[in-house]
């Protein structure tokens, strides 16, 4: 079958997000592209040949219920925006806009006696949703994302330190000063990886994870 002329257009969003945002456009044979607009942008580039495409938004902290898609949804295959996601790309208005709700600023700092941490991995989970995403902390420990009113589960993790998630609500305003102090680990664990063979096993990964929160990575020698 013979592709369409091919068409060049844009998806932005409203908010330069924490983490990378990604939008799927599929044709029926899930033939297309993932464009992916990066953490701190709001705009990216596509170009696909002419035809129908089923669109799927990732953003992070988000359910596609949450946001409102304009610009191509007007050219929806069956004249009802939003019914079945399917947008008639053909070179004109094919431009989307993707709009979040009204978003707030949640931030803090993570610290291993009163230090900032840099690359410590934030994890956030919508209680409701479940929807998951992640952010580090830059080189003062100091970390923030951007996401609608609803209550938070937050979990900062670094290998070899104790740690357990908390509940945030956010509801109306940005909260600041939401800050972790990391605890070391203070025991040990030691033992040889080997193969089938026997003979000892260089460079495997090994991690303990803490029930209760926290985990310590160590690879063999």
């Amino acid at each position: 079958t013979a592709l369409g002329a091919p068409q060049a257009f844009t998806i932005s969003i409203d908010e330069a997000l924490n983490d990378d945002t990604f939008i799927d456009l599929k044709d029926s044979n899930g033939i297309g592209d993932t464009v992916v607009i990066p953490a701190g942008a709001t705009i990216a580039s596509v170009s696909l040949p002419e035809g129908n495409y089923f669109i799927d938004t990732h953003v992070p902290g988000m359910s596609d219920s949450d946001l409102t898609i304009t610009g191509a949804e007007f050219n929806n295959v069956d004249g009802v925006p939003t019914t079945n996601n399917v947008l008639d790309i053909d070179g004109t208005g094919d431009d989307i806009t993707i709009t979040t709700p009204t978003l707030q600023t949640v931030s803090g700092n993570i610290a291993v006696e009163a230090t900032g941490v840099e690359n410590v991995l934030v994890t956030v989970i919508d209680e409701v949703t479940k929807d998951t995403f992640v952010v580090k902390t830059d080189n003062s420990g100091d970390y923030s994302f951007k996401v609608p009113d609803g209550n938070y589960s937050v979990l900062a993790e670094q290998s070899g330190y104790n740690t357990a998630p908390v509940s945030v609500a956010v509801a109306g305003s940005s909260l600041t000063a939401q800050d972790f102090a990391l605890d070391a680990f203070n025991k040990s664990i030691s033992g040889t990886i080997t193969n089938s063979s026997g003979s000892p096993v260089e460079g495997a990964l090994v991690t303990a994870q803490n029930l209760g929160g926290g985990f310590s990575s160590s690879v063999t020698d």
